[in-house]
């Protein structure tokens, strides 16, 4: 890509991420302590909002986009349109899932037939996932998963034991994504409710400098007995962990345990 002068200007997309996180955050506070709303709808909203997320802070890896990927430089031409295009088509499907919601709670699921704007809507959440998962896991879990569908998809075509009945397009997507049985399920549902708000307060205890006082309170505990840093060390780890259920974060408190170590010896 050329640089200077020449350097075709780069959105910033910071202030993007920053506001679809905060009012991710605010969504999740008050379905989970003010206004619960129905789960199939809090699962389909969260889902759309974090894979936006992904799209604007992850790309392909550098040449030919394979492997794990690696957090946007903002080095691409190519890559950010792409990106956003797919933010905005996660979102887009979000908007459309809320907008038809009430008659997907007052259908009945593989009976009432999907209509084209349901079906792309069903198509796009399926899409966003899978690269998502790309961007975020790698090729292997993405082969796992488009495998499966394609056995719902090609099942008919085997023979004895893995033999099933033909299932048209709109029927897996209808049980994919318009019902709870699919990937809107039970993991879906535990990230985003325990996990996210346990993760959010976590972030906000850190930030707010508890982390430093969970720190000085183990300190104050055993910090003059002997092998006073190493219990500092398990004992902080411990209290932070598992408030913030980060392993990384306690971790990194180490660093200065090894350093108090090795400056008072055991």
């Amino acid at each position: 890509m050329k640089r200077g002068a020449d350097a075709p200007a780069i959105p910033d997309q910071g202030p993007v991420v920053r506001w679809l996180c905060i009012t991710l955050s605010v969504f999740q506070l008050i379905v989970t302590f003010l206004w619960p709303v129905t789960p199939l709808l809090h699962y389909a909203l969260f889902v759309a909002v974090v894979c936006a997320l992904v799209f604007l802070t992850t790309a392909r890896t550098a040449a030919d986009g394979s492997g794990p990927s690696a957090r946007i430089q903002w080095t691409g031409r190519a890559v950010i349109p792409w990106s956003m295009a797919l933010a905005g088509a996660s979102l887009a499907a979000g908007a459309y899932y809320l907008y038809r919601f009430e008659w997907i709670t007052m259908r009945w699921p593989l009976v009432d037939t999907l209509g084209p704007l349901d079906l792309l809507c069903g198509l796009a959440f399926l899409g966003m996932v899978l690269e998502a998962t790309r961007r975020t896991v790698g090729w292997v879990l993405v082969w796992v998963m488009a495998t499966f569908v394609a056995y719902a998809l090609l099942g008919h075509l085997t023979l004895g034991l893995f033999y099933h009945r033909p299932l048209p397009l709109v029927e897996v997507v209808d049980h994919l994504v318009f019902t709870g049985n699919g990937l809107f399920g039970a993991p879906v549902a535990v990230a985003a409710t325990y996990v996210y708000i346990f993760v959010l307060f976590g972030s906000a205890l850190e930030v707010s400098g508890g982390g430093d006082f969970l720190f000085g309170a183990a300190s104050a505990l055993t910090g003059r007995t002997r092998g006073g840093p190493a219990k500092v060390s398990v004992i902080s780890s411990a209290l932070y962990g598992s408030i913030t259920g980060s392993p990384t974060v306690p971790a990194a408190r180490i660093d200065a345990c090894l350093a108090l170590m090795r400056r008072r010896g055991p």
